[in-house]
C-alpha cells in the first residue's frame, strides 16, 4: 500500500511537468505560426525553447531525487539502559533491559536523502526521536537503496520497577521513546518520555531533498506494528 501511494506521488509530479511542457508547446510554437507575423514568430521559437527547458529540467529531477519508504516490518533489539557509577563506596547501581522497537526507512530513490530527520505525532505534541547510528542519531544521510533504523521506542523487559535519583523514588518508564544522542543510554540524563497508555501515534520523516513520508504506528502489548 505505501509503494502504491509512493508511485501515485510520483506519477502525479510527472503528469504536471507534461501539462506545462504542453501549454509552452500550444502558445509558443504552434499558435505564434498561426496567428502572429512571420517576423515574430522566431522570437516566440526562442522563448518557448528557454521555458520548455523548465519541465525538462523538473522531470529530470523528479526522476534523480530521493525517494523514502517506511517498511511495514520492525526490527526489534535488546538494549540496556543503565544507572550512572560514580565510584562512591556502597552506590546503587542498576541496569534495566528493554526492547528497542526499530522502525525502517528506505530510499528507493536515485540520490541520498541528506539530513533526515524523525518524529513522533500524538495530539498533543511533536516529540523527535533518534536513528541508530551513532554519529548521525539526531540526522541521518540515507543512502541510494540503503536503509536506516529510527529508534522509535522501547518496551520494558526486566530489572527493578524504580530507582532512586538524588533521593526521589522515581518508576521506570514501561514503554518510552527519547530523543537521546549518547549510547548507552543513563536514566538518569536521558530524558526517556514515557508513552504508557498511548494507543496510537504517527511517525514523520523529513529530509533536506525529499518528500516527507509519515505512517501510523499502533503500540500492542509488546511490540509496535506499522499501518500504512
Amino acid at each position: 500500500m505505501m509503494n502504491f501511494n509512493i508511485k501515485c506521488q510520483r506519477l502525479k509530479k510527472y503528469i504536471l511537468a507534461v501539462i506545462v511542457a504542453e501549454v509552452i508547446v500550444l502558445f509558443f510554437f504552434a499558435l505564434p505560426f498561426r496567428y502572429v507575423l512571420p517576423s515574430q514568430a522566431p522570437i516566440f521559437t526562442a522563448i518557448g525553447g528557454l521555458l520548455f527547458s523548465v519541465p525538462i529540467a523538473y522531470s529530470w529531477r523528479i526522476y534523480t531525487e530521493p525517494v523514502l519508504q517506511i517498511k511495514e516490518e520492525v526490527e526489534q533489539r535488546g538494549i540496556t539502559v543503565e544507572q550512572t557509577r560514580y565510584g562512591f563506596a556502597g552506590e546503587e547501581y542498576n541496569r534495566w533491559n528493554y526492547i528497542a522497537n526499530r522502525i525502517i526507512v528506505e530510499n528507493s530513490g536515485r540520490s541520498a536523502a541528506k539530513n533526515c530527520k524523525a518524529w513522533i505525532l500524538t495530539e498533543k505534541s511533536k516529540e523527535r526521536v533518534c536513528w541508530t547510528v551513532p554519529k548521525e542519531r539526531p540526522n541521518a544521510t540515507i543512502n541510494v537503496k540503503d536503509a536506516e533504523r529510527l529508534d522509535f521506542c522501547s518496551y520494558y523487559k526486566e530489572g527493578p520497577e524504580n530507582y532512586n535519583y538524588r533521593d526521589i523514588i522515581k518508576r521506570i518508564p514501561k514503554i518510552y521513546i527519547s530523543d537521546e544522542n549518547q549510547l548507552p543510554v543513563l536514566i538518569e540524563t536521558a530524558n526517556l518520555k514515557s508513552v504508557e497508555g498511548l494507543t496510537d501515534c504517527k511517525v514523520l520523516i523529513t529530509s533536506d531533498n525529499a518528500d516527507a513520508i509519515e505512517a501510523k504506528v499502533i503500540f500492542e502489548d509488546n511490540k509496535i506494528k506499522i499501518e500504512s
